[in-house]
């Protein structure tokens, strides 16, 4: 089965899969058009496909192109282009986001697959709750379904987390917005 870590990703998706398009269209009340005419219409930078980059091995299948690893820049032009928030400040490098009303992290949402070698290692309680594998893979279908032929747009960025070189680890993100 998958890593732990990857059921509260999981976890994470589902509920912004289901809840993005409210919170964003709710929260943007304008697009700002002198940072728009700042940039030419966005062009196809650093697409892939899904095969190109692995991420058809996991499920995720379309047909239109994936922004894989972009850098800030075409970031911000995406989100200004895409309207994902408004621009903060005037001089025109900080983005503002709303994401309410779900703000941070949901400590009492994590739920762990409970198979070997989880079932006798974990704390389970109000935290860390047992989640069977049937319910994981039902999940993991309505994920991939959604990325591959809901979303309007893919994003797949690749990152480390921790600072030490012997010490990080690999993460690879996977959304619906920049």
């Amino acid at each position: 089965h998958v890593p732990v870590a990857c059921v509260t990703m999981l976890s994470s998706t589902m509920r912004r899969c289901a809840f993005a398009f409210r919170s964003t269209s709710a929260a943007v009340a304008h697009r700002p058009c002198a940072v728009t005419a700042r940039f030419p219409a966005i062009r196809s930078l650093a697409t892939r496909t899904t095969a190109d980059i692995g991420i058809d091995s996991i499920g995720i299948k379309r047909e239109s192109p994936v922004h894989f690893n972009l850098d800030y820049d075409e970031i911000f032009q995406h989100e200004v282009e895409h309207n994902e928030g408004i621009i903060a400040t005037k001089k025109e490098d900080t983005f503002c986001i709303r994401t309410a009303p779900f703000y941070g992290r949901s400590p009492k949402d994590r739920y762990i697959v409970e198979s070997e070698p989880s079932r006798n290692h974990v704390d389970w309680g109000a935290i860390n709750k047992p989640m069977k594998p049937e319910v994981f893979d039902e999940l993991y279908e309505r994920c991939t379904d959604y990325l591959s032929n809901s979303a309007e747009r893919l994003y797949v960025y690749d990152a480390f987390v921790g600072t030490s070189k012997s010490q990080r680890r690999k993460v690879r993100f996977i959304t619906e917005f920049a």
